[in-house]
């Protein structure tokens, strides 16, 4: 997907001059690079998930390991998606997967809960099915309701989420399901969106 032609700066949206990977605003003179294939407008420069940069625990490395060593079957339903975040955020998509696919997993949440997020979804799938437009996933995260799309259809998709470290860990999940080509990710505040 190429947005080149969608993209202003966030600040005050004026044109933005392109030069290697790097958007520069011709009024305010504010800079943006894109950095691992993300384009990032993030004024603040602040991840509010930075945290867990070293992992879901931070640099809890202890806390980290009991779950990790632990074997699931003596996980309650909580703990093992907590074990499956934790490979998520290592990278470790193969393990993540095997969890969030677990037997027990049908108790990670209420039944409710689960219709619920699963009715939405399919509203929201069939929804897509007609749209001719650029579809945008504002505050992606790690990806709920993008990868069940890219999974099942073979569609553009645009990803915004102020956070870098959520963005780069969803970057190299698409990367991991071989549908990162599908997804084009911007890293920016729902407030100050680089968009015309």
């Amino acid at each position: 997907m190429n947005i080149s032609d969608m993209l202003v700066c966030p600040v005050c949206k004026e044109e933005l001059l392109i030069e290697d990977n790097t958007f520069f605003c011709k009024k305010c003179g504010k800079k943006f690079v894109t950095r691992e294939g993300i384009y990032d407008f993030l004024i603040s420069g602040e991840d509010a998930w930075k945290y867990f940069q070293g992992g879901l625990f931070g640099n809890d490395k202890e806390l980290e390991d009991k779950f990790l060593k632990t074997p699931d079957s003596e996980l309650a339903p909580s703990d093992l998606l907590l074990k499956g975040l934790i490979y998520w955020y290592k990278g470790n998509f193969e393990a993540y997967e095997k969890i969030m696919n677990h037997p027990e997993g049908k108790n990670y949440y209420t039944e409710d809960y689960q219709k619920a997020t699963q009715s939405s979804l399919d509203y929201t799938k069939n929804l897509l099915k007609k749209e001719k437009g650029i579809i945008m996933d504002l505050a992606t995260g790690m990806g709920g309701l993008l990868t069940p799309l890219v999974k099942e259809y073979d569609m553009e998709l645009l990803s915004v989420d102020i956070s870098p470290t959520s963005s780069y860990g969803l970057s190299r999940y698409l990367k991991y399901l071989k549908k990162d080509h599908l997804v084009t990710q911007i890293v920016a505040d729902a407030k100050l969106l680089p968009f015309k």
